[in-house]
């Protein structure tokens, strides 16, 4: 794959059938440097007390993905990104947001949640 388009259908195709059927909105974040890397990831859902977001485990085969994309997007003197934050709703809307900074490794350890707003958090069970 060659065009960054068919890399972002190739992402949320390997993570679809991780979703609920009625997932609303899906956030992955990777940090990666030429040895390293790293994902979370979660969806959030509409349950009855409110948003609920749930803690995914990134599929095998994820982390060639996103380093094709890291490559992919590589032109003329650009610097490969450390970051990607990629997010897609259920309605088709999509982001994705770069980062270039140094990855502190170590904060990496701490969990975060990617839906502040969600008012139940839960891991998903496979």
């Amino acid at each position: 794959m060659t065009d960054p388009t068919d890399i972002f259908r190739a992402i949320f195709d390997s993570i679809s059938h991780l979703l609920e059927p009625d997932w609303d909105a899906l956030c992955i974040e990777y940090r990666v440097d030429e040895t390293r890397s790293s994902f979370v990831g979660s969806y959030v859902t509409r349950a009855p007390a409110g948003l609920e977001e749930v803690s995914i485990a990134m599929p095998d085969g994820l982390d060639e993905v996103f380093r094709e994309l890291r490559q992919n997007l590589l032109g003329g003197n650009r610097q490969r990104f450390s970051g990607c934050k990629f997010q897609i709703s259920r309605d088709g809307a999509f982001d994705a947001k770069y980062s270039y900074d140094d990855i502190d490794w170590d904060q990496l350890l701490i969990p975060t949640w990617n839906f502040p707003n969600a008012v139940i958090k839960r891991v998903a069970a496979y």
